[in-house]
């Protein structure tokens, strides 16, 4: 196994132990009762921002609105994906090495995807193909 392959096997084993937390959390009635009446409420205010009926958005100053955004960025935990016995056992400086370049890589990917989905959710409203979504001043 080469250091690609183990940090792609420890990505997988860390996220399928995500994927189990978060299923455990969420069975059927919370989704059911909780997440989707909350998405649909989202969705409603998401839209009247955008037209416009929402008059305290435009009263929060500038600083707050890049706070709120840099919490959303940053909150991200940074892992470098080497293990105990990485160094003690193998203590291999290549498989080290690449280990700490792959997390930073990682890490990159993860945060410029988020960076993406938060600024493609400020402007989706501008760019959206009904006119009457873009035409208020929010910001």
């Amino acid at each position: 196994m080469n250091e690609h392959q183990l940090f792609a096997r420890r990505i997988r084993v860390h996220m399928t132990k995500q994927w189990k937390t978060w299923r455990l959390i969420l069975d059927w009635t919370v989704v059911l009762y909780g997440v989707i009446p909350f998405a649909i409420f989202l969705g409603y205010q998401y839209r009247l921002l955008w037209q416009g009926e929402l008059r305290w958005v435009s009263q929060v100053p500038m600083f707050v609105w890049a706070l709120g955004i840099g919490i959303v960025l940053l909150r991200n935990q940074f892992f470098v994906w080497i293990e105990r016995a990485d160094v003690t056992l193998i203590a291999k400086r290549s498989l080290i090495h690449r280990l700490k370049h792959d997390s930073l890589f990682y890490y990159a990917i993860k945060l410029g995807s988020t960076l993406l989905f938060v600024l493609f959710g400020l402007t989706v409203g501008p760019l959206s193909p009904y006119p009457h979504l873009g035409s208020a001043s929010c910001f």
